[in-house]
């Protein structure tokens, strides 16, 4: 560069700074360059040309960030909740890290944050709409706001240090960490936390976050419902119960209006009646998440009351609480054929009010809102006949699995266990023939006449059977290898499966009486009122339900 006087430097890139301030500043430039003498305006020109350059440099890369930013903008998002904010203070700049959970798809990531989100706007708990930057990258693009809809409601139970709350949901205990209104409510009351205790929250199971508190403890009792996410491939169906709720239930009511065009009723009361373990629960939860709906629990146990009156004020709580779902609700009577029995029948009447006070619910008459109340049992014929009348109910049957729903059963199960190999259709096909092929029953029913009547290992078989079996196991492969026992692959193998499916078949064997044995297992038409005994096989034992190689 040629010398130039110290002296006229400051000078020069004043007036560089002139030139790459505007078009409007040229004229400016040029006079002011002008009184130069050559060398110092060579200098002048050249720096103003690199200031140029990497003003024009930067304007690019400024349109290139704009470009990405609006195709963020309009880029197909996911909704997720905040499980957690942090920053990287490693690296520079500070990377901002938000740990998420993708609502409905169970799937956790970690995401960045597009320029212009806040990360001291979210909070854990938060809706946040997540974009795809690239491949297995994520960012988050916006705070929607607080996580409304919530799984369970459970009372506080215990506060732990630091700030982590103990709930009691029916048998269950589940830590929880506060967010959204629970954390803001916690932070408040500071050191006397515990007055939270005995108030109810409502949570998410899959996320363990707890949203929101209500209710008083010593002032009233408050109706439980929950939003389940039981999705179509975690159930197994027969195809003609599959058909039915699709027909009866599922169609009608998603497409109220093309039903009533073509005079189709719209299903609000439904029995499912099936022996147990078949998916009855099971479905009433799918059908619930299906449908959009609150899910409102009822059993026997839940709303009895020594009190008079009490048990059918109960149940018209819940009837009334899922009439003010924005969604709909479903009320879903578990085992119901121990309250809602024959009227006439009961010693001391409760009964009967209790089926008074259904009927007057379901007879189509008053206005409840969008309410669909379900029924579940294994002995419908000992249900009231007024409730079960065609015109009343849609009656939905539900049978043990066949063969191909034995084996989509283990698949489904399985997929849940570490398994020895990479396939589960070996073990899920070699459990299937332990339970259908022709061998030894479970036990032999002792008729009148004297005659026995072989009962089938697959009159027995069901869907929680299939599970208790997988479990079972799963937990005898992790004895295993706890132990240090592992000769191979760690894992289920196909021996921890048979053998735990023959125990468990061989535990419901050891359970069967003349009075239990129409509803433990599948009898042939007409016998069960002619059995009087019955006898376990002669060579009863472990072994003979594990099929052959």
């Amino acid at each position: 560069m040629p010398a130039v006087r110290q002296s006229q430097m400051k000078r020069i890139e004043e007036l560089v700074a002139l030139c790459a301030a505007g078009p409007g500043t040229l004229e400016q430039f040029d006079a002011a360059i002008a009184v130069l003498d050559a060398t110092e305006r060579e200098v002048a020109l050249r720096c103003a040309g690199r200031r140029l350059a990497q003003q024009e440099q930067q304007l690019g890369t400024l349109r290139e960030v704009t470009g990405a930013l609006e195709q963020l903008r309009t880029a197909t998002a996911y909704r997720a909740i905040v499980l957690g904010v942090e920053v990287e203070n490693g690296a520079q700049p500070p990377v901002p890290r938000v740990h998420v959970s993708l609502l409905g798809a169970q799937t956790r990531l970690v995401a960045g944050a597009v320029p212009g989100v806040r990360l001291d706007d979210l909070q854990v708990g938060d809706e946040v709409d997540v974009v795809q930057t690239g491949p297995q990258h994520y960012a988050v693009r916006r705070r929607v706001g607080r996580h409304v809809r919530h799984g369970r409601a459970a009372r506080i139970e215990q506060v732990i240090p630091p700030g982590l709350l103990r709930v009691q949901h029916g048998p269950e205990t589940v830590v929880l960490r506060p967010a959204g209104a629970v954390a803001a409510t916690l932070a408040e009351l500071g050191d006397d936390a515990s007055a939270i205790i005995g108030r109810l929250v409502t949570y998410d199971e899959q996320l363990g976050l707890a949203f929101e508190l209500f209710g008083d403890p010593d002032r009233q009792e408050l109706v439980l419902r929950e939003y389940p996410t039981v999705r179509q491939s975690d159930l197994v169906l027969a195809p003609r119960t599959a058909r039915l709720l699709e027909r009866l239930v599922l169609l009608p009511t998603r497409r109220p209006e093309l039903a009533r065009r073509y005079g189709v009723d719209i299903a609000r009361f439904c029995i499912f009646a099936g022996p147990p373990g078949v998916g009855k629960t099971h479905a009433g939860r799918w059908l619930a998440a299906e449908l959009g709906m609150g899910l409102f629990l009822i059993s026997g146990s839940d709303i009895a009351s020594e009190w008079y009156s009490v048990t059918e004020a109960r149940l018209r709580a819940r009837l009334a609480a899922a009439a003010k779902e924005p969604a709909g609700g479903l009320v879903f009577w578990d085992e119901a054929e121990s309250m809602l029995i024959e009227r006439g029948r009961s010693p001391v009447g409760v009964e009967d009010r209790v089926v008074a006070t259904l009927l007057a619910a379901t007879d189509g008459f008053a206005a409840r809102g969008n309410v669909l109340v379900v029924l579940t049992t294994n002995r419908p014929d000992k249900i009231d006949v007024a409730l079960r009348r065609s015109l009343r109910a849609v009656t939905i049957p539900f049978e043990r699995p066949d063969a191909r729903a034995t084996r989509a059963l283990f698949h489904l199960y399985l997929r849940e266990v570490r398994l020895a190999g990479d396939d589960a259709e070996p073990l899920a096909q070699a459990a299937t023939r332990a339970v259908f092929a022709e061998r030894e029953p479970i036990g032999l029913a002792v008729l009148r006449d004297g005659s026995r009547v072989p009962l089938p290992r697959a009159a027995a078989i069901s869907g929680a059977l299939v599970r208790a079996s997988c479990e079972e196991a799963s937990r005898r492969a992790f004895v295993r290898d706890a132990r240090g026992e592992v000769d191979g692959s760690a894992g289920v193998a196909r021996d921890d499966l048979l053998g735990a499916l023959a125990d468990e078949l061989a535990a419901i064997a050891g359970t069967l009486t003349p009075a239990n044995l129409a509803h433990a297992v599948t009898l042939p038409p007409g016998v069960a009122d002619q059995v009087v005994a019955v006898e376990q096989p002669a060579s009863a034992g472990r072994h003979q339900y594990v099929a052959d190689n």
